[in-house]
């Protein structure tokens, strides 16, 4: 279901006719404390989100959308490597102005960047910790 609807994959030779979803929002729903997103022409701030992700206490998500010129690019023409790349270039924005755009102008957009941070989440295994400490006493 995070294939585009219509498109053309290795799972979806006739088209896409599941629903599609955002697996950030379904992170985010399903409580994860850190959610970004990256694309690889974005490589910078892919590995500084990366590095965010890690160092951060909870559950993390961070999507990283890439291309496969070989197959997806060819069967759905969107070109070669090049021009997939510049795609992602092209239909991302970040957070910062994700946020002073409409919902009409983010259509076809990806938002990239740190999507949700929560802090004040505890980790699941701190949690753990505590019953086991509470039962061992």
């Amino acid at each position: 279901p995070t294939t585009p609807g219509k498109s053309i994959s290795t799972t979806t030779p006739y088209g896409n006719a599941e629903k599609h979803f955002d697996p950030c929002d379904l992170a985010i729903g399903a409580g994860a404390s850190f959610v970004g997103r990256a694309s690889v022409y974005h490589y910078p701030q892919m590995e500084k989100l990366i590095m965010q992700a890690m160092e951060h206490n909870g559950f993390s998500l961070i999507e990283v959308i890439s291309n496969c010129h070989t197959y997806f690019g060819r069967l759905n023409r969107q070109g070669d490597a090049t021009a997939m790349l510049q795609r992602f270039k092209d239909n991302s924005v970040t957070v910062a102005r994700a946020s002073k755009m409409s919902q009409e102008e983010l259509e076809g957009k990806w938002v990239i960047g740190n999507l949700h941070e929560d802090n004040a989440k505890t980790e699941f295994c701190d949690e753990y910790q505590k019953v086991v400490d509470t039962q061992s006493g």
